[in-house]
């Protein structure tokens, strides 16, 4: 039998870049297509492939749907329009910085303020920072409280996976494989999906599972009453906005009826 590489699902995403050599700020489009190779009914890997565009077309926030749906056109397998939107967010970042006329300019590093009056607890004001540096922003908070902790360690942060980080295989893909492999009665996509999300915690969600029927009650988007539970006993969800988009995205592909299902399931259960 011959290999297929399936489509899976595609997104795609842009923000402004500035080559280090320019003056002059451009639109950076990506698109991420998450393929899977199949030979006949087995699914032999994952694959993510990346494609950009570089462009210096500059469009108004009302037009910006329109326009990443015509960038995105030029790669998608199918054409795209406003029509297929139906999801959308946006990020807000504090910044600091004195002179606000050219928000560019202003750093996105981050800064300390401590409040430590004699004889109380201190508060430590973070303004600023990113997703990239949090580690590190991490770090360096606990050194500025550290004064105040007794027996606090040394930083060890950089050594040590993230929760679910120790694959215990060369690659997520090898990983999916052998997750495939020890729960091969459970749909390989669904196998797949978890240890995307959660990695090795992965096994600890899917436990003794033996078929489908051991997972619970289905809300659409391969989101189980097991996964549910996970999340709201180790990853705090509260809310099914919880689980469907702030630990998943999993609203992307449920029915109103599902997500109804959802906040069903979880307010007998909290």
């Amino acid at each position: 039998e011959f290999q297929n590489i399936r489509l899976q699902s595609e997104q795609v995403a842009h923000f402004d870049y500035q080559p280090t050599a320019c003056r002059k700020t451009y639109r950076m489009v990506v698109v991420r297509k998450n393929l899977s190779v199949e030979k006949g009914d087995e699914v032999l890997f994952d694959d993510i492939r990346y494609f950009f565009y570089i462009t210096n077309d500059r469009v108004t926030p009302d037009d910006e749907i329109v326009y990443l749906c015509r960038a995105a056109n030029r790669y998608m397998a199918r054409t795209i329009t406003p029509d297929d939107v139906i999801w959308s967010y946006s990020g807000v970042r504090p910044l600091m910085g004195e002179d606000v006329s050219d928000p560019k300019a202003i750093t996105r590093d981050y800064e300390f303020e401590l409040d430590a009056a004699d004889g109380e607890a201190p508060a430590l004001t973070i303004i600023g920072g990113k997703i990239t540096t949090y580690r590190r922003l991490a770090e360096k908070a606990l050194d500025r409280i550290a004064p105040y902790l007794n027996g606090m360690g040394p930083a060890w942060t950089a050594a040590v996976p993230l929760p679910g980080g120790d694959l215990g295989t060369d690659s997520l893909d090898a990983f999916c494989g052998e997750l495939r492999r020890d729960y091969r009665e459970l749909p390989a996509g669904y196998v797949t999906t978890l240890a995307r999300r959660y990695g090795s915690l992965a096994r600890e969600i899917l436990g003794d599972a033996q078929n489908p029927g051991d997972l619970g009650q289905g809300f659409g988007a391969t989101l189980s009453a097991r996964e549910v539970d996970y999340l709201m006993a180790r990853e705090w969800a509260v809310t099914p906005e919880d689980v469907l988009w702030r630990r998943t995205k999993a609203g992307l592909h449920t029915t109103a009826q599902e997500k109804g299902a959802l906040a069903g399931f979880m307010a007998r259960t909290a």
